[in-house]
């Protein structure tokens, strides 16, 4: 009768070394091994914190829109925040991580990022041809200076967690 295997080894892992010997190669080779992202291990988990706020705003807008019937055509311009707002806050925790932790706070890094997202958002709704009120536009620079408050804080006590969680910090 075959003992029944674990660690997930098989008869010719088996052959000529003991359990001992295998998990102690084992945890040798992956000592030796470097993570499959250089600049930080799960490297897909730093988009999660703007990823949960979009759920949340698509969750509104669906409700604002498909059960109160507010007429709101933003349907052209959802892909932009959808789509790249994630990516880039990937991107850019990836260019702190990797080039700028020693120079600037994650806190400080982070609130920058609206000064690159709002002039990206401005050119999108831009090109779709998407009305933007002039209200906004004149409110804009406060509402960046919100944005950058807000995106200091999520940067520096939510995402600067997630980073020590995956030990990239």
């Amino acid at each position: 009768m075959k003992k029944p295997m674990r660690d997930g080894m098989n008869d010719n892992m088996k052959d000529g070394l003991s359990a001992d010997e295998f998990a102690t190669m084992r945890e040798e080779l992956r000592d030796a091994m470097p993570p499959l992202d250089e600049l930080g291990h799960r490297a897909e988990l730093r988009i999660a914190v703007p990823t949960v706020f979009l759920l949340v705003g698509m969750a509104v807008y669906t409700l604002v829109r498909y059960v109160y019937n507010v007429p709101i055509p933003v349907e052209r311009a959802i892909v932009f925040p959808m789509a790249f707002v994630p990516n880039l806050w990937g991107l850019w925790n990836l260019l702190h991580t990797a080039f700028l932790a020693r120079r600037f706070s994650l806190g400080l890094f982070g609130a920058l990022l609206p000064l690159l997202l709002a002039p990206l958002g401005y050119l999108v709704a831009h090109l779709l041809e998407f009305p933007i009120p002039h209200h906004v536009l004149a409110l804009a620079p406060i509402g960046l200076c919100i944005a950058m408050i807000v995106y200091y804080l999520v940067w520096k006590y939510l995402v600067s967690f997630l980073n020590a969680e995956l030990g990239i910090a």
